[in-house]
Order: structure tokens, then sequence, then C-alpha cells
């Protein structure tokens, strides 16, 4: 059969058979049409269309020899709802962008757009290596159930947006898969193992099991987050050194409109219990606590007490107590301040001390400070043989941060040799304008005193001064020694002003340096070589200075009180209180009472010469031959005045008065100047 040209439409109402080539130009319309050959050809340059308005157009290729299969095939539906079907009888669909051959695969349908690929199944959609989705490209897999796998070295360059989430039993994000701008989760990203290796960056909010993640943006003040081990140690250890308190708020004030009732502003705390036995580690109970501002407040207490204290418990509630704060109260409520109202009709003042709960060890720092570097033992000063240098032992100090360069681990304990002696010596004097004068040099002063004019007095012939010696731990050679400020006519006069005589120290030695001693010392003296005119009082732990902070010092010897007068001390005297100097003296026995002497009608002692009355070993009384008895009274069991009676003795024991002897057997009498 030769080719038949159509340059019209021509109707086959029985179909149409041709081979092997059917060439038409105008168009072909029929009922049904047959082709046994391998092609069939519309010429021209008009647009060619196949029309079916009955029923879909199947257009199917032969599967093996002539044979027409239902296996390769395009079906066109007729209504505009009706599916693009595509049956493939190896399971892979191509859509190519050109007539160059890709590789195969088992199944699936596949995008060939100049080398990217695009492959889909009913179960799996794979992206193959090279595909790249740009910016405001939209893939949409509605209901997907099965599989999207990104493999090899896909990158995604634009803005990703997974509406639906990301689910993954496994998701491997390593420097092979590159996000290279943000990627948006809307639902969530879940996986049951999710790998991040080469580095990988997290929005704020990573959930982990539903539970927020600890990372570096979210870690510190309000990420509500706790941990259970802070370098292998349990955080509990560390919880236990918190104390309760305030944490912020809490002031009293008295209520302006009402002055019998009180506000108190908003605030909160923590209340701690260590929760610790002997049998187990502590496990603190923290309570937090907060309440609201408060205003009208009525004051219990007002008309029955004087002053009302005030706390708050741990469930938030406002205590008023009379009685003062003690350390349970401390423990279990958070104290704030108290209400003072005498009248018990108004409430006059308001004081705020609140315990607080934070910074506790800074709190102790000032409380140190304020006593300046502590002598903990040793460090005595005493005189440098003839000289009026000065020597100081041995010793240790507190000072904070002093001993840091030596010993980190004790940076405040500070251990000093011996200076003997030492090297420098600051005199240290009133500058008169509020400052003070330093003079350095090797030994002390003793013949000036400080009177405050800024220039040092003359100290009178024969008085004492009393001035302070100071060290500087870690300086073992260098003492500061302050002059004195009076003059005092002994020793003993200055011992007793030691703690009322006016004092101030530069801020030099008040923050750096130890007080260690007072030397009393009298004018114009060279040396240390006569001890009666000199005399060091050790001082204790605290600074020893009235006027600069209290304390007390230690003393050596008796005579260092200040109410105490010891002079050339000898055996068996006893100390007596002096009613007019206001001292306790030492004094002998025989000086403490002398009783007058027996007269007639008055009770008394008799006075005698060395000699005059003697008593034996044996008891006898004897007194000398010659001796008036004028003075001589004898009371018995119940004589009176200058006549008694002897008082019974055994037949032994005999009085012999002028060389006659009276024995207790008998009574006798010796009236008024009688004589044997």
């Amino acid at each position: 059969m030769s080719i038949k040209p159509f340059n019209s439409v021509d109707g086959f109402s029985t179909g149409l058979s041709g081979f092997p080539v059917v060439d038409a130009v105008g168009g072909i319309s029929a009922a049904g049409a047959t082709f046994s050959g391998s092609t069939l050809a519309f010429k021209g340059t008009n647009a060619k269309t196949i029309l079916s308005t009955q029923a879909p157009l199947t257009i199917k290729g032969a599967t093996s020899g002539a044979s027409i299969g239902n296996y390769n095939a395009v079906v066109l539906g007729v209504q505009v709802s009706d599916p693009l079907q595509l049956y493939s009888a190896s399971g892979v669909v191509d859509i190519n962008s050109s007539i160059d051959a890709i590789n195969p695969y088992s199944t699936g349908i596949r995008l060939n757009t100049s080398g990217g690929e695009f492959g889909a199944a009913p179960a799996t959609v794979t992206v193959q290596p090279g595909t790249y989705f740009t910016a405001n490209r939209t893939i949409n897999i509605p209901d997907a159930s099965g599989t999207l796998a990104l493999t090899g070295a896909n990158t995604f360059s634009g803005l990703q947006t997974m509406n639906a989430g990301l689910t993954a039993n496994n998701l491997y994000v390593t420097n092979g898969a590159t996000f290279a701008a943000r990627a948006s989760f809307n639902a969530g990203l879940s996986a049951a193992n999710l790998f991040v290796s080469g580095g990988g960056t997290f929005g704020t909010a990573v959930s982990i099991s539903g539970g927020t993640a600890w990372h570096a943006n979210n870690d510190g003040k309000g990420s509500g987050l706790d941990t259970d081990l802070v370098h292998g140690i349990s955080g509990q250890r560390f919880t236990e050194n918190l104390q309760t308190g305030l944490l912020y708020g809490g002031l009293l004030s008295i209520n302006a409109g009402l002055t019998s009732t009180f506000n108190l502003s908003a605030g909160s705390g923590i209340i701690v219990d260590p929760n610790c036995t002997t049998g187990s580690a502590p496990n603190p109970i923290i309570t937090s606590v907060s309440w609201n501002a408060a205003t009208g407040i009525t004051l219990s207490g007002l008309t029955s007490q004087d002053l009302t204290y005030i706390s708050i418990n741990s469930s938030g509630n406002v205590v008023q107590s009379g009685t003062p704060f003690n350390d349970a109260a401390y423990e279990s409520q958070i104290p704030l301040g108290a209400l003072i109202h005498p009248t018990r009709s108004y409430i006059s003042f308001a004081k705020n001390y609140p315990h607080v709960a934070y910074g506790q060890s800074a709190q102790f720092d000032p409380f140190i400070r304020a006593f300046g570097p502590l002598k903990l033992s040793g460090h005595e000063i005493s005189g440098y043989d003839s000289t009026l240098q000065l020597s100081r032992s041995s010793g240790t100090s507190y000072a904070l941060g002093r001993n840091y360069a030596t010993d980190p681990k004790s940076p405040n304990i500070v251990t000093d040799t011996n200076a003997n002696p030492a090297s420098t010596i600051y005199r240290l004097y009133r500058n008169g304008s509020g400052g003070f004068t330093t003079v350095v040099n090797s030994a002390i002063d003793a013949g000036k005193y400080d009177d405050g004019t800024g220039t040092l007095a003359t100290v009178a012939g024969g008085q004492y001064t009393i001035q302070r010696v100071f060290f500087f731990p870690n300086e073992p050679t260098v003492l500061a020694v302050y002059y004195g400020r009076a003059f005092y006519n002994s020793i003993d006069s200055a011992k007793a002003a030691l703690f009322y005589e006016e004092f101030s120290e530069t801020t030099d030695t008040a923050d750096s340096a130890i007080f260690c001693a007072y030397l009393i010392v009298k004018s114009g003296i060279s040396n240390f070589s006569l001890t009666n005119e000199y005399s060091f009082v050790q001082a204790g732990l605290f600074r020893s200075t009235a006027n600069v902070g209290g304390g007390g010092a230690t003393v050596a010897l008796l005579d260092d009180l200040t109410d105490v007068t010891i002079t050339s001390a000898t055996n068996n005297q006893v100390l007596r209180y002096n009613n007019g100097t206001a001292q306790w003296v030492n004094s002998s026995v025989d000086s403490i009472y002398s009783p007058p002497l027996a007269t007639t009608g008055s009770t008394g002692v008799a006075s005698f010469n060395a000699d005059d009355f003697t008593v034996g070993a044996t008891g006898h009384v004897r007194i000398k031959t010659g001796i008036n008895a004028t003075n001589i009274v004898v009371l018995g069991s119940g004589g009176t005045g200058g006549v008694g009676k002897l008082p019974a003795v055994d037949g032994s024991d005999l009085l012999e008065v002028n060389a006659k002897y009276l024995n207790g057997k008998t009574n006798a009498q010796i009236t008024d100047g009688g004589t044997f």
C-alpha cells in the first residue's frame, strides 16, 4: 500500500488501517484506528490534535512481538477532573528534558532535567546526588507515609520550610548534608536518633523527650533548668551553703493615712531546711516564698507592747511577734525588721533589718575588715639589749589575702619569723591637719610625745608615755610605732590609762598591720637596760585600743590590771583595797589592821617589847619580870573591862607573871594595877 495523503478531514466509519506510514496533513477523524507500522506521522507546521470526546484516549505500546497489552500506556481522561495515568511494565516512568539516556532504576518516577533527577515510587521518594532545590521551589508530598531519603552531598541553598515537621527513626546531619540557609520545621523535628557531626546549630527552644535541652544560650538565670552533677559532685553539695533569708523587697513602712497600721512591699525569699542527719548526707529542702504588696496591715500588738517584730513564714504570710527573733526564727522564717510604738497608740518608726539569703561570704568580709588584721600567736615585743631598738618574736596572724602569694590554699594565715632586732621602725604622729607624719628610723624615741599640733612635744623629766607597736605581716623586719599622746607620773598610772588614752591610726596600719604591744617608757632613757624605766604590755587577739573597736589586752602579771598596784612584793603579803586611791595594793598582815591598846573600861591588846611576852613549846606563857601589868587584861569566860577570869587550862599549862605562876585549875583574879 502506498502512502495516502489526507488534505482535508476524511471520515472512516469502519476504522483506518495503514502501513507503514499515514501522512495526514489536514487531520484524521476516525472512530477507531489501528496502525501496524511503527510510526504515525503528522506533517505540516500547524498544531495537531487527537480528540476523544466520549471516552478516555489510551495510547498503548507492544510489550513483546506484535502483541499489544495494557502494560505501557498513557491514558488521557475526557473530563477535567480525570487523572493522567501512566503505566509502565518496567515500573519506571521517565520524564526527560532531553532524549539523552539516563541511568535505569528498578522502579519509580524520574524527572530528568539536564542531569538532575527526582524520583518517586509508592513507598519511596529519592532525591539523587546532584539534585538542587533552590529558593522558591516547593515540593508538596501530601499524606506521605513512606520515606524521604536524602543521600549523598545534597545542598539546600534556600529557605527550607517543612510545615508538617520532619520525622525520622535515624536522622543523620553530617558535613555531606548542608542546610546553607535557615531550615524551618514548623511542626518540630522528631527523630529517634539524631546524629550531628562536624558541628551543628540549633535554635534556642531545643526539646529532648519533651524537656528543654541545656545549652549556652539558655544557661544561667531564668533557664528554669536544674543539674545533678557539677564537676562530678552532686549539686546538693552546693545548695547546702544556702541559708534562709530575703531575696528582694519586704520593706516595712508606716501607713501615712493611719499610723497605727503599716505597709509591706512585695518581695520574695527562700527558706532552707538542711535536712541533715548523722546517717546520710544533707539533702536541703528549699522553699521559695513570695508575697504581694500590702497596705494598712493591722498591728496586733499595738496596745500591749512597745515593739513588734515582723517576718514572713513559709506560706508567704506576715508574722507579728512581741519577742526578738531567735535562732529558730532565723532558720524557719524570713525576718524583715521591727515596728516601734512606745505610745501604744501609733507606730513611731519602722526599722528594716532583714536577714538576706544572698552573698553570705561577701558579707563576712566587712565584718573581718572592721577588726583589722589579728594577732593569733607570738609576735611579742621586747627591748633589744642596750639600745632603743625593738625585737619581735615569731608568730602567726590573720590578714585577708596577705599569704596568697606564698600559699594560695591558705591565703589569710601568715607565719613570720622573728626579728632580733627589727631593722626599720616607722615613727608616726599626727600632723595637725587630719593626717599623719612618718619618720623612718631604727629605734624608738622616748623623749617626745604627740600633742596633736603637728610638732612633737618634749616629755617632762621623769614622766612616762604610752607608745603603740604594730607589725605588718610578711614584712618581718619592719615595725610601726605611734608616739604617746599624754604623759604620766608612773608606769602604774600609765597602765591604768591604757584603754582611756585617745588614739587613732592611719589606714595603712588599720588595714595592713596587727597590734602587738603597748610600750610604757620613761622620758629621756637611752636604752632598755633598766627594767624599772619601761614596761611592755603585750596585746591580745584583737586591736586593744579602746577608741577604735574594743577588745581587751592580755595581762602577763597581776600588776598589769589597771586597779592593782604591786610594790616590792614579799612572801606572805596579801592584797588589800585602798579606798583613797581606788587601788588594790600588796601589804603585810600586821599593816592591815592596828587595834587599840587595852585600857580600863575598854578591850584591846597588850603592848610588849621584843622579849616581854613569850609562849613556850608546851603552851607555857611567860610575861617578863618587871613588866607593868596595867595594860595586861586577861578576859575569861565572863570577864569584862580590866577584870576577868583566867581561861581554864590543863595542869601543865601555866601563866607566869613576874615569876609567879597561875595554873588553870583554879580561878584567879588580877585587879586593875594588881601585882603578884
